[in-house]
């Protein structure tokens, strides 16, 4: 199987687990919502606030060392999982040590036991995170998937059950830890590698070089993903921090949902051709191609029906949204280019300059802000716009350099998605004046209508401009697919035989 093909079966997969937990998440919460009262689901969500910076350095990112290492052996592998499952109880102490503080600080004395089990996720979570990696290393993300949706379902079958017996708040935790038993457990079953009682100095010493600097990282992008909140709040007030967080909101959960899918799934595959730039190169010019194909005229649309997206979802009171989200659409675009320059930084064992673009990001966005916000918040939202372009440009000139890689062939890929989602754009917007005038349509109607119009221009202009991304996407569509619609065809006609 190709590298491009593996890769997209990987996006496929990643994507199908993260909008299955979502579907499975919404049916739970509306479950829930009837059977816990608020202060239940309010006592989790602080006690999530104290795991998820702890999960940040749990597995010191030995997983991604296992996946990006070009020469793996038992002494690494057996070596990262007893420190991974040292690395968790460690953190399960100093959480249970640390609960009283937690509780005392949010002022809930009921958060201390509740933190104290909890804790227990970091033992669970570690047991089969090296099993996981070597999975991502061959590539074999439908495995991954299974076990990770598997864990979405116990947890929130459990969680129900429990909640239902009346247990409370208990029903969450327990369901939490089920859940995440499962996933390890299942990887423990899918897998043939068993760890041995191997703990090797050099081993240690060799994957730590590459994965300190990722959890430094990690540390870093959990703050800067907050940093611009926590100074609109402060500067603008609470009200300006609430228009703000809804349109970065938006924004982020279609960069995340794509970019992270498709930086974890090609990190494996440029890790194996590490010592290939030729291939890298291609390979990354692919990658710009295709998410800019997909970024950008998702950007333009969203900018373009933002007015009617607001009112339906958020209501009439939200409509302040709609300009900061607009400016946040141009920004968010050029920031997904920027998120897929990591994998190539990460493969090339360059995780110090991971490291450092990640931290020069914080800083911009601190600055800019700053800035931005002497002007409201629009300010605010041109402010990180251009921060976003600035960046995408500076991590590109020192991830370029690594693959010998130039800017022309980049800008080169980047020509059918600008050009398809400009005519997209400006169609559009002709189409939505002429609506507006000679049509009485309501907010639905204009989205829905402008969105197929969109659609429909875009994939035109393609088919006239490049009809050879359009016919690769789609043979890449039916390769991933063909076979889960053959499989099903064939128990089918298995069911009719009988």
């Amino acid at each position: 199987m190709s590298l491009t093909k593996a890769s997209a079966k990987g996006v496929f997969w990643i994507n199908a687990d993260r909008v299955m937990g979502q579907i499975l998440g919404l049916i739970s919460t509306a479950i829930l919502a009837r059977l816990l009262i608020p202060a239940d689901f309010g006592l989790v969500a602080m006690a999530n606030l104290v795991t998820n910076l702890m999960n940040l350095i749990t597995e010191l990112g030995l997983a991604e060392a296992i996946i990006q290492r070009e020469e793996l052996e038992e002494r690494h592998k057996s070596t990262a999982f007893w420190v991974n499952m040292i690395s968790g109880c460690v953190l399960a102490c100093v959480t249970v040590l640390t609960a009283p503080l937690a509780a005392w600080f949010f002022e809930s004395p009921d958060l201390q036991p509740i933190l104290s089990v909890l804790s227990l996720s970091f033992v669970f979570g570690t047991f089969g995170s090296v099993q996981e990696a070597l999975f991502i290393r061959r590539m074999q993300f439908q495995v991954v998937a299974m076990a990770r949706i598997s864990y979405t379902v116990i947890r929130v079958v459990i969680t129900i059950i429990l909640a239902l017996a009346g247990l409370g708040v208990w029903s969450l935790v327990i369901g939490n830890l089920a859940g995440t038993l499962t996933g390890s457990g299942l990887m423990w079953i899918f897998s043939s590698w068993r760890p041995k009682l191997i703990l090797s100095r050099d081993g240690l010493g060799e994957l730590l070089r590459f994965s300190l600097n990722l959890v430094g990282a990690r540390v870093m992008g959990y703050f800067g993903n907050k940093i611009a909140d926590i100074l609109v709040g402060k500067f603008l007030g609470p009200a300006a921090l609430g228009v703000y967080s809804i349109a970065s909101n938006i924004t982020w959960v279609l960069r995340a949902q794509l970019a992270t899918s498709v930086t974890e799934a090609t990190f494996p595959a440029f890790a194996s051709i590490q010592q290939d730039d030729e291939r890298l190169r291609r390979g990354y010019i692919k990658l710009v191609k295709y998410i800019s194909l997909v970024t950008f005229p998702a950007m333009v649309g969203l900018i373009i029906v933002a007015p009617e997206f607001v009112q339906i979802v958020y209501g009439s009171k939200w409509q302040e949204v709609v300009l900061p989200l607009q400016i946040l659409c141009f920004g968010a675009a050029f920031s997904t280019l920027g998120i897929i320059n990591g994998p190539i930084q990460k493969a090339k064992g360059r995780t110090n300059l991971h490291l450092n673009l990640v931290s020069t990001s914080v800083v911009l966005s601190v600055i800019f802000t700053i800035i931005g916000a002497n002007y409201g918040l629009v300010g605010v939202s041109i402010a990180i716009a251009v921060r976003s372009l600035l960046w995408m440009w500076i991590a590109a000139f020192f991830t370029y350099a690594l693959i010998n890689l130039s800017f022309k062939p980049v800008i080169k890929a980047l020509y059918p998605a600008t050009l398809g989602s400009l005519t997209m754009g400006g169609v559009a917007i002709v189409y939505r004046f002429y609506a507006v005038q000679l049509l009485s349509l309501n907010d639905l109607t204009m989205l829905t209508t402008t969105t197929l119009v969109g659609i429909g221009v875009y994939l035109s202009t393609l088919k006239i401009f490049d009809k050879s991304s359009l016919d690769e996407g789609y043979r890449l569509f039916v390769d991933i697919l063909k076979p889960y619609f053959l499989t099903i065809q064939k128990r089918i006609f298995f069911f009719r035989a009988q």
